[in-house]
C-alpha cells in the first residue's frame, strides 16, 4: 500500500519490505483481485499506471490539462472505473472529460486505456464525490456523496432539499 510519505513497497508474508517500487506523491491506490495487479494515480506525473502482480509497470494512461481522480476501481474484466472531476480541456488518455465546463465526471476505460464510456456528472450548487462502487460484473454502477442545489448524473436529476445533502446514485 501507499503511506503517508508516499511510498509503495512489496511486503512479503513475513512483513518486510522486499522491494521499494515507488517512492513521492500518490493519491489513490486500488488492488484488483481479478488480475493480481493494481492501478496507482500520479497526478505529479499526469499518469495513471498499471503494475501486475510483482508491481512492475504493464502500461501507462495519461492524463491532460487538470484532472484530478478522487477513486479508481477496476471491474470484473478489468477495466478501470474512475470517479473525479477536470477543468476545461481535461483529459484521461484520448478521453476528453471536460469539453466545455469544470466538471465531475464517472469514466471508464479498458485495460489497455481505450475509453469505453463517460458520464458527466453535473452540479450547480456544491458538490463532494465519496466514493463509487460497482457490482462484480461491473454492470451497475454506485455513487456516493453529498451536495446542495441540483445534480444531474446521466439522464437523471434531484434537487436538494436541506443544506447539504448524501446520495448514493445507482445506473
Amino acid at each position: 500500500g501507499a503511506d503517508s510519505d508516499g511510498i509503495i513497497a512489496k511486503i512479503n508474508n513475513l512483513g518486510t519490505v522486499t522491494n521499494v517500487i515507488y517512492s513521492g506523491y500518490v493519491t489513490s491506490l486500488t488492488a484488483s483481485r481479478f488480475s493480481g495487479g493494481c492501478y496507482i494515480y500520479q497526478p505529479s506525473k499526469n499518469k495513471i499506471t498499471r503494475l501486475n502482480e510483482n508491481l512492475q509497470e504493464i502500461s501507462s494512461i495519461y492524463t491532460g490539462g487538470t484532472v484530478s481522480i478522487t477513486t479508481l476501481i477496476i471491474a470484473s474484466n478489468s477495466d478501470l472505473i474512475l470517479l473525479g472531476d477536470a477543468a476545461v480541456g481535461g483529459k484521461i488518455g484520448l478521453m476528453n472529460v471536460a469539453p466545455d465546463a469544470y466538471t465531475y465526471f464517472s469514466a471508464r476505460l479498458s485495460s489497455g486505456g481505450s475509453p469505453v464510456w463517460y458520464n458527466p456528472i453535473n452540479v450547480s450548487g456544491e458538490a463532494y464525490l465519496g466514493d463509487i462502487s460497482t457490482t462484480a460484473s461491473g454492470s451497475r454502477i454506485y455513487i456516493t456523496g453529498g451536495f446542495n442545489g441540483k445534480l444531474r448524473i446521466n439522464n437523471g436529476t434531484i434537487n436538494s432539499i436541506g443544506a447539504m445533502d448524501l446520495f448514493i446514485w445507482k445506473y
